[in-house]
């Protein structure tokens, strides 16, 4: 999806319709593994060019911990793509904000959220696996995109940003209010 527009502003489509047809949930989720597999063609291992892959996943991998996998894996991968927009001060935050308070899964989402002890999130941070995104205890690397569905092909090394235990959960809590708002 961050690869390319056209397959953006699908599955921002799909996630607008209340009943999207078999045929275009199938159509999207083949060319994002066909986006995928050309990525791991060229870096199996996601240590430059593949870091892309893991675009919002230490906070999707940090909230399935902390609500103990009761989160969909994709659900959870929105939620951490919004996470890593805001701390980036990336593009499309408002779209994607705006997509998902109008679909049917921001209520689970914001359940979900609301559910979650804050000491648990952050032992689940603390627990994350992947060494790109650990630089040390309470400090994490994650991704920074110019613009979502227009990457840089050609980019051998992906930008990253160094942020803080602080600025995650200041900005949890900030995507949480405007969750909320009506």
């Amino acid at each position: 999806m961050l690869q390319d527009r056209h397959l953006y502003n699908d599955v921002i489509e799909l996630l607008n319709e209340i009943s999207p047809t078999s045929e275009k949930c199938f159509t999207v989720a083949r060319r994002t593994m066909t986006l995928k597999s050309q990525v791991l063609s060229i870096d199996p291992w996601e240590e430059n060019y593949g870091r892309i892959l893991l675009y919002g996943h230490l906070h999707a991998h940090s909230l399935e911990r902390a609500c103990h996998f009761t989160l969909s894996h994709g659900l959870a991968v929105y939620w951490g793509i919004l996470m890593d927009i805001k701390l980036t001060e990336g593009p499309n935050y408002f779209e994607i904000l705006a997509t998902l308070k109008k679909s049917n899964i921001s209520a689970l989402l914001l359940e979900t959220l609301y559910s979650i002890n804050k000491e648990n999130i952050r032992a689940a941070y603390r627990m994350d696996t992947i060494s790109v995104h650990i630089i040390e205890e309470d400090r994490f690397s994650i991704i920074k995109l110019a613009a979502i569905g227009d990457f840089e092909h050609s980019c051998p090394k992906i930008p990253d940003r160094e942020i803080s235990w602080g600025q995650i959960e200041t900005a949890f809590h900030s995507i949480l209010e405007d969750l909320s708002a009506q």
